[in-house]
């Protein structure tokens, strides 16, 4: 291994700590679980590479806080070939459901999210990346679907890995980086430094409408979000239908299309506890989801993490990749920590860390909530 990919492990895969079986978590999955049975070895499974290409670029959707993109990274091991888990991984998420079901809920949800992407830079020097983040903070009315308001904010950018800070260097340390697939027109789209918050524009101050299924096509009234079953099956009709996408586009394939969908479907939505319950153990059912134990999220939080490959089609003149999602949620809370996604063959202009969503704080509260902290 050269000094280039040491730097670049250290920088996106911290070591996670020894491992932990929580026998009360695992007890207790165990009897909420019907179906469970008592833990046997699973065998090593092996991910086919059907290496694809979406533009990395995309400013995906999935979680977090700087993975290598401004701050610390998820543990990689189930993001190549997988590596048997822990044998009682999946009861620790199935808990960690539980969890989630008895959390409070009030009129208002808070939430503080943080997404990062690894913007690469094209130049004579080198192709290298630029940790690349914003934040948001929003707050909805349970049962007013445009009674909201929302603010946001850049933070500062810097060169992901030690390697790519030495390219950046002999590129003349730019502050400014085009959008890769508009270069031309869209040169100075990115800039080196943060952003204050600003508030964007809602309709805050209306008491109707519905709110709006990403990705779905539909959308619910305030009552029928308070009315939505916890079964997994009913939930996978609602938030994941079969669809057709327009213009004969071919949908990825692999289970962690469904992790990367339903987080789409979810994102803005102020979902009951027993229904986001019900979502943890809609996607530790899916078949070809894997628990992987215990995690670390881009943050340093421990979590809990389900992960499944999805593999998208050669387009627009580029191969075919394959990523691995993942996902973290709490293990004493069920809440959503972070959503990961990673490059299996990372190389040339496809970085090892893709893209990451982090949930930095979701709070509910009776009281109408006011802008973020300064």
């Amino acid at each position: 291994m050269t000094r280039d990919e040491i730097d670049l492990v250290r920088a996106i895969r911290p070591e996670e700590g020894p491992y932990d079986p929580l026998n009360r978590a695992r007890a207790r999955a165990r009897m909420l679980d019907g179906n469970a049975r008592p833990p046997r070895r699973r065998r090593r499974w092996t991910v086919t590479l059907a290496l694809t290409a979406a533009a990395t670029t995309a400013v995906a959707t999935v979680v977090g806080v700087g993975v290598g993109v401004g701050g610390g990274a998820p543990d990689r091991r189930g993001s190549g070939p997988a590596t048997e888990a822990p044998p009682d991984a999946r009861q620790m998420v199935l808990a960690a459901a539980h969890q989630a079901e008895r959390r409070p809920a009030g009129r208002y949800l808070t939430v503080h999210d943080r997404h990062c992407f690894s913007l690469p830079v094209k130049h004579r020097v080198g192709t290298y990346f630029i940790a690349t983040c914003n934040e948001t903070w929003k707050w909805q009315a349970r049962d007013r679907p445009r009674d909201s308001a929302i603010w946001s904010r850049d933070l500062a950018r810097h060169p992901l890995t030690p390697r790519d800070r030495t390219l950046w260097k002999k590129a003349g340390s730019p502050r400014t980086f085009p959008y890769p697939d508009l270069p031309a027109s869209r040169e100075h789209q990115y800039k080196i430094g943060g952003t204050p918050w600003r508030e964007g524009r809602t309709d805050r101050n209306e008491s109707s409408g519905k709110f709006f299924v990403s990705g779905t096509g539909e959308e619910l009234s305030a009552r029928q979000i308070q009315e939505l079953p916890t079964d997994p099956g009913s939930l996978r009709r609602v938030f994941l239908p079969d669809r057709r996408l327009a213009g004969g586009r071919k949908e990825p394939v692999g289970a962690g299309q469904d992790i990367v969908r339903l987080g789409s479907a979810v994102s803005d939505l102020p979902l009951p506890p027993r229904v986001w319950g019900g979502l943890i153990r809609l996607l530790t059912e899916t078949p070809g989801v894997r628990a992987v134990g215990r995690v670390t999220d881009p943050i340093g939080r421990a979590g809990v993490a389900l992960e499944a490959p999805r593999s998208m089609p050669a387009s627009n003149g580029r191969g075919a990749v394959t990523f691995m999602e993942r996902i973290i949620f709490a293990p004493d809370t069920g809440e959503f920590l972070a959503s990961v996604s990673t490059t299996v063959n990372p190389g040339g202009d496809r970085p090892a860390l893709r893209n990451s969503d982090v949930r930095i704080s979701a709070t509910w509260s009776e009281k109408r909530p006011g802008s973020p902290p300064r």
